[in-house]
């Protein structure tokens, strides 16, 4: 994937939280995506756009504005984002929840 695409296009409907779309931000490809489950809480400014739910002409816009770059995308911030997902990093995470509570 990392170079047969230039942005990461989610059109699911129901998708708690994509793991396709972490993948696409590790490989730093920009997201588009309608605005459900994980992806409100995983896309900032500078990763891509978000739009309004099944408004296909709000994402034909999205796509347009990619295309035409106004949209800023910030690469980084696309790979810094996904590498706090690291399943050890949401382990250790996990682990500190539960001792709270033991």
């Amino acid at each position: 994937m990392a170079k047969c695409a230039d942005v990461f296009l989610l059109t699911s409907l129901v998708d708690p939280y994509p793991l396709v779309m972490l993948e696409a931000a590790y490989l730093q490809k920009p997201i588009i995506a309608f605005i459900r489950g994980g992806v409100s809480e995983f896309v900032k400014k500078g990763m891509g756009k978000i739009v309004s739910y099944y408004c296909v002409e709000k994402l034909k816009n999205a796509i347009e504005e990619f295309i035409s770059e106004k949209i800023i995308i910030n690469k980084d911030l696309l790979k810094r984002e996904a590498e706090k997902h690291d399943i050890k990093i949401k382990i250790s995470e996990f682990e500190d929840m539960i001792l709270k509570y033991i």
